[in-house]
């Protein structure tokens, strides 16, 4: 009886491995497609920017831009100004004084409102943005407060590719879970690849290219 379900369990294993296999024989995208669009390469950009940020202070920064933004566009009320972008007077109050974080959706909508150059929303908000959410969520910054609608297709195809290379195969990976468990099935007894290692990278790769631009210098040859 040990002996039959010993060898179903070898039978599905081998099944697995088989089935990865094939998936990895069909080749995906390069990397430099998946962020052909500029969409996808600012977002890709901003969190380069945003994992060389301090994440404690990146919400208090974020703040005292909107709120600065505020003042520049002539400091429209708050009951008018909620009224253009849908969130309640207090919301935004707690917002401006850096004591809310806020949904990204918020903050494009407010850089409508102060006619914000889209150069400044995607190279300077976005990467203090990241920077402060990544902080919260490890438990460390303020509570989000202000949700977000679930994100479109056409909104998830422009905020561009969420993942990383993997240093070991180079596959692009978006479960890293899963993926390390694919290199586990297929190598038994050999190391699981780091979840994101930038001396991994390659210097000719997109990834690096981008983070030298996100630096804004190249490293000393």
């Amino acid at each position: 009886m040990a002996a039959s379900e010993a060898a179903r369990a070898e039978a599905r294993l081998a099944a697995v491995r088989i089935e990865l296999a094939r998936q990895v024989s069909t080749p995906s995208p390069p990397r430099a497609d998946r962020a052909a669009s500029p969409a996808a390469r600012e977002h890709e950009l901003a969190r380069m920017k945003a994992k060389f940020m301090d994440g404690e202070t990146a919400g208090t920064d974020l703040a005292d831009r909107l709120r600065f933004a505020h003042q520049q566009a002539g400091k429209p009320s708050l009951d008018t100004l909620g009224s253009s972008v849908g969130y309640s007077k207090a919301t935004l109050s707690k917002v401006f004084n850096g004591k809310m974080q806020p949904a990204w959706a918020l903050v494009r909508k407010l850089a409508v409102e102060f006619r914000v150059p889209q150069s400044v929303l995607t190279q300077e908000w976005h990467p203090l943005w990241i920077a402060a959410d990544t902080y919260r969520q490890k438990g460390r910054g303020p509570s989000m407060g202000v949700t977000e609608s679930p994100a479109t297709g056409a909104e998830l195809a422009a905020a561009g590719p969420v993942g990383h290379t993997c240093p070991k195969c180079g596959a692009w990976v978006v479960d890293n879970t899963r993926h390390v468990g694919w290199h586990m099935a297929m190598e038994p007894g050999g190391a699981a690849p780091d979840a994101e290692s930038i001396e991994g990278w390659n210097q000719e790769s997109s990834e690096y290219k981008l983070l030298r631009e996100a630096l804004g210098t190249d490293p000393a040859p």
